[in-house]
């Protein structure tokens, strides 16, 4: 008995191995790393360090569902920051923050750079595909009207067409998180995390932002609009 209780290896925790805990981890949201932190030193060192790694993402998503009020109220006098963002979110953020000791301005405009890259990209990939299609264009006018060539050209140039047009979607949704962001950083940050001319550059751009949204309202009401006659009036039917 003892020669086979000697000759079986003793087998490690697979709970306890680094390498799984972090493949585990990584597919874990916020509230569950907090929980599986409490299970053993292991755990929580590398909840820890997963939090730290995504610490941007998670301080956004402290405040992301209430950035788009605030600046659409950003005409409303009487709306203070409390009245828009519940005092929990902030203290939230504070536990957090404390916790890994972070630096307030550091990490407010690390997210904030983060947007202007991603807006950047977007912006290139837009003027790559409107030259693509420009070409395009042109080269359909050198084939005759119903060749297979025209045909085959008119056929690319609507998908290029349609895939400026997300990508445009996308970088405009991009833009107004960024100028979202930017006016937070305004009421919350001020001057501790802005200087006057950054503030007064993110103070100019809610107008145009303003108009722009109305100016895509219309656009998209006129498209439905064109979509319901197109498809033939419903009243019209026997």
């Amino acid at each position: 008995m003892y020669l086979i209780k000697d000759n079986y290896l003793k087998m490690s925790n697979p709970l306890a191995i680094p390498d799984i805990i972090a493949k585990v981890i990584e597919n874990l949201d916020t509230k569950d790393l907090v929980k599986v932190s409490y299970l053993s030193k292991t755990w929580r060192l590398e909840a820890r360090r997963k939090l730290y790694k995504n610490r941007n993402i998670i301080i956004y998503n402290f405040f992301r569902g209430y950035l788009n009020n605030l600046r659409l109220r950003s005409l409303d006098l009487s709306a203070n920051l409390l009245s828009v963002i519940p005092f929990q979110i902030f203290n939230r953020f504070a536990i957090f923050r404390y916790a890994f000791s972070l630096d307030l301005k550091t990490e407010l405009l690390a997210i904030r750079d983060q947007f202007r890259a991603e807006h950047k990209r977007l912006k290139r990939i837009c003027k790559k595909l409107d030259k693509k299609a420009h070409k395009k264009r042109e080269l359909i006018r050198t084939f005759a009207s119903y060749s297979v060539e025209n045909y085959r050209a008119r056929s690319e140039y609507g998908a290029i067409i349609e895939k400026a047009r997300k990508v445009d979607d996308q970088r405009f949704e991009i833009w107004k998180d960024l100028v979202n962001f930017e006016y937070f950083l305004v009421r919350f940050g001020g001057t501790r995390v802005l200087t006057d001319q950054e503030i007064d550059i993110i103070l100019d751009k809610l107008q145009p932002l303003r108009d722009m949204e109305e100016e895509r309202r219309w656009i998209e009401s006129a498209s439905s609009i064109t979509e319901y006659w197109d498809s033939g009036d419903p009243d019209m039917v026997v």
